[in-house]
């Protein structure tokens, strides 16, 4: 699984790489990252969760897997998605030096 989720990681550095030096120009900026984002995150996620999900799986009773399964896939959309870009917004802020000339 983990060299799965290596392979995936490295093709998509290698694909935005290849797009910013201007060997892949098919599709505009915009949709080229929504596009890559959409299909890379999909099955980057897949696998980085599915060892999880198999141990709930077998753990927990059959009733209850469902809940289990999206609160699971709440709580990481929530940390990944939403806290991870406040918190390096809130980091930026705090510690960057940020000047602007207008002032």
């Amino acid at each position: 699984m983990m060299v799965g989720v290596l392979l995936i990681t490295w093709l998509g550095a290698l694909r935005q790489i290849l797009f910013t030096t201007g060997h892949i120009a098919t599709a505009t900026p915009f949709l080229f990252f929504f596009v890559g984002r959409l299909a890379g995150d999909s099955i980057y996620f897949a696998y980085k969760l599915m060892p999880a999900n198999v141990i709930v799986a077998k753990l927990i009773p059959y009733h209850v897997e469902t809940s289990v399964f999206s609160l699971v896939s709440g709580l990481w959309n929530l940390c990944s998605l939403v806290l991870a870009k406040e918190l390096g917004i809130y980091i930026n802020k705090f510690t960057a030096q940020i000047y602007y000339e207008n002032e």
